[in-house]
C-alpha cells in the first residue's frame, strides 16, 4: 500500500468519526404544552438557554427543537 493512499484512508477515516461524533452531540427535542386543564396551549415560546434556539407550539400545543447540544 502506498503512502498516498494510506493517508486518503486514514483521513476518510477521521471525517467519519468527527461527522459521527458531532451527530452524536445533537438532539432533536419534542413535546406538547399543556394548560391545567390538560387543553393544548397555542403559541408558546420555547427557548433553549443561553442560545438562540428555539420553536413555538403549534395549534396541537406540540413543539420541537432541534439541534439542542448535551
Amino acid at each position: 500500500m502506498d503512502k498516498n493512499s494510506l493517508s486518503k484512508k486514514v483521513g476518510l477515516l477521521l471525517a467519519g468519526c468527527f461527522i459521527t461524533f458531532n451527530a452524536l452531540g445533537q438532539t432533536t427535542i419534542k413535546g406538547q404544552v399543556l394548560d391545567a386543564t390538560g387543553e393544548p396551549v397555542i403559541g408558546v415560546s420555547i427557548l433553549v438557554k443561553d442560545t438562540k434556539n428555539g420553536a413555538v407550539s403549534d395549534l396541537d400545543g406540540n413543539c420541537k427543537l432541534d439541534n439542542v447540544k448535551d
